[in-house]
């Protein structure tokens, strides 16, 4: 089986989690999180790392409401997805995002240096590994 390697973002207005997954070593690891300014420069950011980290699957987590309905923060995500797709070459996929945030918290180490941002993108991710096994 080939190694698989997947990268997931939790994609904010101003900061942007990230975690990898490497099928060679079959952990989730938080990266750190990156600062954008703008929506232009969250596409770049997320390109650009797309690009270094050369994944088979990137995972964005999709923000739904409680209710489970597109609200706000979803159409703001929908309108980067469209403008990345284009510009990666590796499949893209949303996972309901809903409450990683407080679980990525509640699973952080103590002390640790990580982000909320980055522990969200790694629960999104492992929600995603968990659904796909």
């Amino acid at each position: 089986m080939t190694a698989q390697k997947i990268l997931a973002f939790d994609l904010g207005e101003r900061r942007i989690g990230v975690a990898v997954y490497d099928s060679a070593v079959d952990v989730v690891l938080p990266r750190p999180t990156l600062t954008v300014l703008s929506e232009s420069d969250a596409v770049a950011a997320v390109t650009s790392l797309i690009m270094v980290e050369a994944p088979t699957l990137v995972i964005i987590g999709w923000p739904l409401t409680m209710a489970g309905q597109v609200g706000p923060q979803a159409k703001h995500i929908a309108t980067i997805i469209d403008q990345l797709k284009p510009r990666i070459s590796c499949p893209l996929k949303l996972v309901d995002e809903r409450l990683t945030s407080a679980a990525g918290r509640r699973n952080m180490p103590a002390g640790s240096a990580k982000s909320d941002d980055s522990a969200a993108a790694a629960e999104i991710l492992q929600t995603y590994l968990t659904q796909h096994q």
